[in-house]
């Protein structure tokens, strides 16, 4: 075994073992505060949504793609760490335009569509 594969050995360990200390720190950190859930952000113009599932209007919130689980369990995992970086973008790319009560689709009150489900619901 060579010198500098015993400095690559280490430098590794080292480097491994930062990412863990660092991740109970924000741990300890995060469940210490106590976890407040932040509240959904709300489009500008959310009363101009009506649901086409539950026909509420003005509840439409924004909601992020994807699965929050899938992305940190690739970046718990050190070799898929390039997968968690394009997913984690892929992921605030763009947002969805959600029902706040029900999380079904929204579309444009102004939409022929929703004047069709005004009239249904009449």
């Amino acid at each position: 075994m060579k010198f500098t594969d015993v400095l690559e050995y280490i430098a590794l360990m080292v480097v491994g073992l930062g990412f863990w200390v660092l991740l109970i720190w924000w741990l300890v950190r995060f469940f210490r505060k106590g976890y407040k859930p932040a509240a959904p952000a709300v489009p500008a113009n959310a009363a101009s949504y009506i649901c086409t599932v539950c026909n509420e209007k003005g509840h439409a919130v924004f909601k992020v793609k994807g699965s929050g689980m899938i992305e940190a369990v690739l970046w718990l995992l050190v070799l898929s760490w390039p997968f968690a970086l394009v997913y984690s973008i892929w992921r605030r790319t763009g947002r969805l335009v959600v029902c706040g009560a029900c999380g079904g689709q929204v579309i444009p009150v102004d939409s022929p569509a929703a004047k069709r489900l005004a009239k249904a619901a009449d």
